[in-house]
Protein backbone atom coordinates (compact mmCIF):
# COMPACT_ATOMS: atom_id res chain seq x y z
CA UNK A 1 0.00 0.00 0.00
CA UNK A 2 2.82 2.34 0.87
CA UNK A 3 4.58 1.41 -2.40
CA UNK A 4 1.48 2.25 -4.42
CA UNK A 5 1.14 5.60 -2.64
CA UNK A 6 4.81 6.40 -3.33
CA UNK A 7 4.39 5.49 -6.98
CA UNK A 8 1.37 7.77 -7.24
CA UNK A 9 3.30 10.62 -5.60
CA UNK A 10 6.20 10.21 -8.02
CA UNK A 11 3.83 10.16 -10.99
CA UNK A 12 2.15 13.35 -9.79
CA UNK A 13 5.57 14.98 -9.27
CA UNK A 14 6.64 14.21 -12.85
CA UNK A 15 3.33 15.57 -14.13
CA UNK A 16 3.86 18.82 -12.21
CA UNK A 17 7.44 19.16 -13.53
CA UNK A 18 6.25 18.55 -17.08
CA UNK A 19 3.53 21.18 -16.65
CA UNK A 20 6.02 23.68 -15.27
CA UNK A 21 8.33 23.04 -18.24
CA UNK A 22 5.50 23.72 -20.68
CA UNK A 23 4.54 26.90 -18.88
CA UNK A 24 8.19 28.03 -18.90
CA UNK A 25 8.50 27.50 -22.66
CA UNK A 26 5.30 29.41 -23.28
CA UNK A 27 6.48 32.29 -21.11
CA UNK A 28 9.72 32.77 -23.05
CA UNK A 29 9.47 35.77 -25.40
CA UNK A 30 9.57 34.83 -29.06
CA UNK A 31 12.30 36.50 -31.17
CA UNK A 32 11.03 39.60 -32.92
CA UNK A 33 10.77 39.44 -36.70
CA UNK A 34 13.48 41.45 -38.47
CA UNK A 35 12.24 44.87 -39.55
CA UNK A 36 11.32 45.18 -43.19
CA UNK A 37 14.02 46.96 -45.21
CA UNK A 38 13.28 50.62 -45.77
CA UNK A 39 13.52 51.53 -49.43
CA UNK A 40 15.21 54.85 -49.91
CA UNK A 41 13.47 57.11 -52.37
CA UNK A 42 15.59 58.39 -55.20
CA UNK A 43 16.52 62.00 -54.38
CA UNK A 44 15.46 64.84 -56.61
CA UNK A 45 19.04 65.71 -57.61
CA UNK A 46 19.50 62.19 -59.00
CA UNK A 47 16.63 62.70 -61.43
CA UNK A 48 17.06 66.38 -62.25
CA UNK A 49 20.58 67.80 -62.28
CA UNK A 50 20.66 71.02 -60.24
CA UNK A 51 21.23 74.29 -62.05
CA UNK A 52 24.17 76.59 -61.36
CA UNK A 53 23.85 78.23 -57.97
CA UNK A 54 26.14 80.84 -56.42
CA UNK A 55 28.80 80.16 -59.01
CA UNK A 56 28.76 76.40 -58.36
CA UNK A 57 28.17 73.94 -61.20
CA UNK A 58 26.67 70.52 -60.46
CA UNK A 59 27.08 67.31 -62.46
CA UNK A 60 25.33 64.02 -61.74
CA UNK A 61 26.88 60.64 -62.52
CA UNK A 62 25.07 57.30 -62.70
CA UNK A 63 26.80 53.91 -62.63
CA UNK A 64 25.95 50.68 -64.36
CA UNK A 65 25.00 47.70 -62.20
CA UNK A 66 28.12 46.43 -60.41
CA UNK A 67 28.66 43.51 -58.06
CA UNK A 68 30.38 45.71 -55.45
CA UNK A 69 29.58 49.13 -54.08
CA UNK A 70 33.15 50.35 -54.64
CA UNK A 71 33.04 49.62 -58.37
CA UNK A 72 29.62 51.24 -58.66
CA UNK A 73 30.84 54.38 -56.89
CA UNK A 74 33.90 54.61 -59.14
CA UNK A 75 31.76 54.19 -62.24
CA UNK A 76 29.36 56.91 -61.07
CA UNK A 77 32.27 59.34 -60.59
CA UNK A 78 33.60 58.51 -64.04
CA UNK A 79 30.19 59.24 -65.54
CA UNK A 80 29.94 62.58 -63.72
CA UNK A 81 33.42 63.53 -64.97
CA UNK A 82 32.49 62.63 -68.54
CA UNK A 83 29.36 64.78 -68.26
CA UNK A 84 31.42 67.72 -67.02
CA UNK A 85 33.93 67.32 -69.88
CA UNK A 86 31.08 67.31 -72.39
CA UNK A 87 29.72 70.49 -70.83
CA UNK A 88 33.10 72.12 -71.33
CA UNK A 89 32.86 71.47 -75.06
CA UNK A 90 31.49 74.93 -75.89
CA UNK A 91 34.11 76.74 -73.81
CA UNK A 92 36.88 74.63 -75.32
CA UNK A 93 35.68 75.30 -78.87
CA UNK A 94 35.78 79.05 -78.24
CA UNK A 95 39.37 78.87 -77.04
CA UNK A 96 40.40 76.63 -79.92
CA UNK A 97 38.82 78.94 -82.48
CA UNK A 98 40.56 81.99 -81.03
CA UNK A 99 43.92 80.23 -80.93
CA UNK A 100 43.45 78.85 -84.44
CA UNK A 101 43.16 82.35 -85.93
CA UNK A 102 46.93 82.73 -85.50
CA UNK A 103 47.59 79.37 -87.14
CA UNK A 104 45.02 79.48 -89.94
CA UNK A 105 43.39 76.21 -88.90
CA UNK A 106 40.32 75.05 -90.79
CA UNK A 107 37.14 73.75 -89.16
CA UNK A 108 38.11 70.11 -89.66
CA UNK A 109 41.44 70.70 -87.95
CA UNK A 110 39.67 72.40 -85.05
CA UNK A 111 37.42 69.36 -84.62
CA UNK A 112 40.46 67.09 -84.65
CA UNK A 113 42.10 69.27 -82.01
CA UNK A 114 39.02 69.15 -79.79
CA UNK A 115 38.84 65.38 -80.07
CA UNK A 116 42.57 64.75 -79.88
CA UNK A 117 43.40 61.90 -77.55
CA UNK A 118 46.15 63.77 -75.72
CA UNK A 119 44.06 66.87 -75.05
CA UNK A 120 40.95 64.90 -74.06
CA UNK A 121 43.04 62.84 -71.65
CA UNK A 122 44.47 65.96 -70.02
CA UNK A 123 41.03 67.60 -69.87
CA UNK A 124 39.47 64.55 -68.26
CA UNK A 125 42.28 64.34 -65.70
CA UNK A 126 41.91 68.04 -64.87
CA UNK A 127 38.15 67.76 -64.37
CA UNK A 128 38.45 64.57 -62.30
CA UNK A 129 40.91 66.33 -59.98
CA UNK A 130 38.68 69.35 -59.38
CA UNK A 131 35.23 67.73 -59.37
CA UNK A 132 34.17 67.00 -55.79
CA UNK A 133 31.50 64.43 -54.83
CA UNK A 134 28.94 65.92 -52.43
CA UNK A 135 26.10 63.41 -52.19
CA UNK A 136 25.64 59.71 -52.87
CA UNK A 137 22.62 57.49 -53.41
CA UNK A 138 22.55 53.76 -54.16
CA UNK A 139 19.97 51.17 -55.12
CA UNK A 140 20.13 47.41 -55.33
CA UNK A 141 19.47 46.24 -58.87
CA UNK A 142 19.59 43.14 -61.06
CA UNK A 143 21.54 43.19 -64.29
CA UNK A 144 20.55 41.64 -67.63
CA UNK A 145 21.99 38.27 -66.58
CA UNK A 146 19.92 38.16 -63.40
CA UNK A 147 22.82 38.91 -61.05
CA UNK A 148 22.12 41.27 -58.17
CA UNK A 149 24.31 44.31 -57.65
CA UNK A 150 24.41 48.01 -56.97
CA UNK A 151 23.74 51.14 -58.97
CA UNK A 152 25.12 54.41 -57.59
CA UNK A 153 24.24 58.05 -58.18
CA UNK A 154 26.66 60.83 -57.27
CA UNK A 155 26.19 64.58 -57.14
CA UNK A 156 29.46 66.36 -57.87
CA UNK A 157 30.22 70.08 -57.83
CA UNK A 158 32.87 72.44 -59.12
CA UNK A 159 33.18 76.24 -58.96
CA UNK A 160 32.45 77.71 -62.39
CA UNK A 161 35.64 79.74 -62.12
CA UNK A 162 37.59 76.48 -62.00
CA UNK A 163 36.28 75.35 -65.38
CA UNK A 164 38.38 77.90 -67.24
CA UNK A 165 41.46 76.93 -65.22
CA UNK A 166 40.78 73.29 -66.04
CA UNK A 167 40.79 73.96 -69.79
CA UNK A 168 43.92 76.11 -69.63
CA UNK A 169 45.71 73.54 -67.51
CA UNK A 170 44.78 70.76 -69.93
CA UNK A 171 46.07 72.85 -72.86
CA UNK A 172 49.40 73.59 -71.14
CA UNK A 173 49.90 69.93 -70.20
CA UNK A 174 49.08 68.89 -73.75
CA UNK A 175 51.66 71.36 -75.03
CA UNK A 176 54.28 69.75 -72.79
CA UNK A 177 53.32 66.32 -74.09
CA UNK A 178 53.63 67.54 -77.69
CA UNK A 179 57.12 68.90 -77.04
CA UNK A 180 58.12 65.53 -75.62
CA UNK A 181 56.71 63.94 -78.76
CA UNK A 182 58.82 66.28 -80.89
CA UNK A 183 61.96 65.08 -79.10
CA UNK A 184 61.13 61.49 -80.00
CA UNK A 185 60.03 62.19 -83.57
CA UNK A 186 61.56 59.88 -86.19
CA UNK A 187 61.73 62.51 -88.91
CA UNK A 188 61.77 66.28 -89.33
CA UNK A 189 58.20 66.49 -90.56
CA UNK A 190 56.79 64.71 -87.52
CA UNK A 191 58.96 66.84 -85.27
CA UNK A 192 57.69 70.07 -86.80
CA UNK A 193 54.06 68.95 -86.54
CA UNK A 194 54.51 68.22 -82.84
CA UNK A 195 56.21 71.58 -82.24
CA UNK A 196 53.43 73.45 -84.09
CA UNK A 197 50.86 71.60 -82.00
CA UNK A 198 52.76 72.51 -78.82
CA UNK A 199 52.78 76.20 -79.76
CA UNK A 200 49.07 76.05 -80.53
CA UNK A 201 48.18 74.57 -77.15
CA UNK A 202 50.50 76.98 -75.35
CA UNK A 203 48.65 79.89 -76.87
CA UNK A 204 45.33 78.30 -76.08
CA UNK A 205 46.41 77.80 -72.47
CA UNK A 206 47.14 81.51 -72.10
CA UNK A 207 43.61 82.46 -73.17
CA UNK A 208 41.91 83.83 -70.04
CA UNK A 209 38.55 84.54 -71.67
CA UNK A 210 35.77 81.96 -71.29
Amino acid sequence: MKFKSLKTTITQLFAILALLALVGCAAQPQPAAPPAPVKKERPEWAMNEPDEENGIMSFVGVSLVHSTEQKARENAREDATTNAVQYLGTMVRGKVERASSSFGLAGETIDETLGGRSFQKQLYAGVAKRLKPKKWHFEEKTDAKGKSGYIYFVLTQIPKSELDNTINGAAINTAKAEREKAKKALNEEAKQQALDSAKFFEQMGQDKSS
